[in-house]
Order: structure tokens, then sequence, then C-alpha cells
């Protein structure tokens, strides 16, 4: 597990379902403008906080804290056009659309 990760590699980690959310975990819950709100400050370069994994045997992480910025983070940076993407953690991708 990194101690470093890139917008990209959380994008393709919970793309690639290395990055999931155990069972106990609540679905997404925040509104569109704390979604604006994390891209405004990811876009200016302030920090936005630190997320708390645990690696498994497996190599896959699952997300302890940091769930509403990860969900966040992909849907900003979602692609459409991409058919096998059609849930990023615990929402569905039909709802939210984020342009960035």
């Amino acid at each position: 597990m990194k101690d470093v990760y890139t917008l990209n590699e959380i994008y393709a980690d919970v793309i690639n379902h290395k990055l999931i959310l155990p069972t106990v975990q609540r679905g997404f819950v925040w509104k569109p403008h704390q979604i604006e709100n994390l891209w405004d400050s990811i876009l200016r370069g302030y920090p936005v906080g630190s997320i708390a994994l645990s690696q498994k045997n497996n190599g896959i992480c699952e997300i302890l804290d940091g769930q509403q910025r990860i969900s966040s983070i992909c849907l900003g940076m979602y692609d459409s056009t991409l058919k096998d993407e059609t849930k990023i953690l615990k929402t569905t991708n039909e709802n939210i659309r984020i342009f960035i």
C-alpha cells in the first residue's frame, strides 16, 4: 500500500476494484455543492484531507475513511463512454454528472 496516491491512481483503483468499501459503510450522501467544493479545493491545490485504508491479503484495500471524497473524485473523472464503469463504490452514475 502506498502513502500517496494521484487522482488517476485513485480512480483506476476504484474502477479496477482494488479500492473497495467494506459492507458496513453507508452509501454516498454528499450533495452536489459538496462535490463542487471538493473539486474547487483540488483544482486550487488546497489540502482535502487524508483517507484511511486497510490492506487485505489479496492486495485489495478497504476504504475506512474518505469514501465521500473518493467517490466525488471518481465522479469528476468518470468517463461515460466506457461501458464497464457502471458503478462507483455504492452510488450509481446514472443520477450524477460532474463537468470539470
